[in-house]
């Protein structure tokens, strides 16, 4: 029987390497070593982290789990590189920054069997793409939308640019959901991944089109604006907002209600699609077939907050009566 002892190493911040909580497993007699490199830190890579360990025991695979802090190209450049000198016969990366990684992933490809995860690379000579389904995400907004939003409003998108393939199949995907309903994308507004522009733009929506009754944030950096701008209106809790809930403060939001639709990656299914993946390229599992097209979807889950404000309570936000009757008629005269 062969034993595996899975190392867990307590989370700590390597000056030097730049490295977070980084875990390895004990090497196995006879498996494989494959690696895993995250962009970051936060709740999505903690959960990756814990399945994809357990997945790695139950399959016999010496996994290397590196989260970075910080999370530059430059630190992740030379985590690769260690991961590989270490024996890894596979790599997963996310990318830092995909624009200027290119020729490093091109390197690392030609060394390793290379994975890409949440943002994929043209060109850049890995093997599969791991990440969000893009047409399944605008799918399960839309079901938030038709759940949380009165029959036949009117709703708002941030985009970061709105051209690009991913955006346009989300959004794509997000109408025809919404359309059996009766719902209107009335506006998006584009910030080309500025967080000042988010804002500005949500701001801009809020004061010129109350009719909006909900906001769709496609990216998670623009959900802080929209509640940022509902709160400034006074409409927080009243409007719908819908995004990506990652940050400690975006679920404090979430959970009191001033955000009622959460959208959240899949991290554990995303961490299994991963390890098989590595072990079956790693391990060149001739019964083993990637996708044609080399990508694997992962659709998000998505939750309402378990404390949405009722009709009646957004109408006495609003200030408006709940019901005629609440209006004293006039005294009829009497002809006594």
């Amino acid at each position: 029987m062969v034993r595996v002892a899975i190392v867990f190493a307590s989370a700590m911040l390597v000056l030097g390497a730049g490295i977070a909580g980084a875990q390895a497993a004990a090497p196995v007699d006879g498996g494989v070593r494959v690696g895993v490199l995250t962009d970051g830190t936060g709740e999505a890579w903690t959960a990756f982290r814990d399945t994809a360990m357990k997945e790695a025991l139950a399959a016999g695979i010496t996994l290397e789990f590196r989260m970075l802090s910080p999370a530059t190209a430059e630190q992740q450049a030379k985590a690769a590189l260690e991961m590989i000198a270490a024996g890894a016969k596979a790599l997963a990366v996310c990318p830092v920054d995909p624009a200027q990684q290119k020729a490093f992933f091109q390197e690392v490809a030609g060394k390793v069997p290379l994975v890409l995860l949440n943002k994929d690379v043209a060109d850049s000579g890995r093997l599969c793409f791991v990440g969000m389904d893009e047409k399944e995400a605008g799918k399960k907004i839309s079901e938030l939308v038709t759940q949380l939003v009165p029959y036949g409003m009117k709703v708002a998108v941030l985009v970061r640019t709105g051209d690009t393939g991913p955006e346009k199949a989300r959004m794509e995907a997000l109408k025809e959901g919404l359309a059996p309903s009766e719902f209107i994308v009335e506006a998006t507004k584009a910030d080309k991944g500025d967080r000042n522009l988010a804002w500005a733009g949500a701001d801009e929506l809020m004061t010129k089109h109350i009719e909006l009754a909900a906001y769709i944030a496609f990216e998670p950096y623009q959900l802080p604006a929209l509640l940022r701008a509902a709160t400034a209106h006074k409409m927080a809790g009243i409007v719908v907002l819908i995004g990506f809930v990652e940050t400690a403060e975006m679920q404090e939001a979430f959970a009191s209600g001033k955000i009622q639709g959460a959208v959240r990656p899949d991290a554990a299914a995303q961490a299994k699609q991963t390890l098989e993946v590595l072990r079956g390229v790693a391990a060149k599992d001739a019964a083993y077939k990637l996708p044609e097209n080399g990508v694997i979807g992962i659709a998000p889950l998505i939750e309402k907050t378990p404390k949405p404000m009722t009709n009646e309570e957004k109408l006495d936000a609003l200030q408006i009566p709940r019901v005629l009757e609440e209006t004293p008629a006039p005294a009829r005269p009497s002809f006594e």
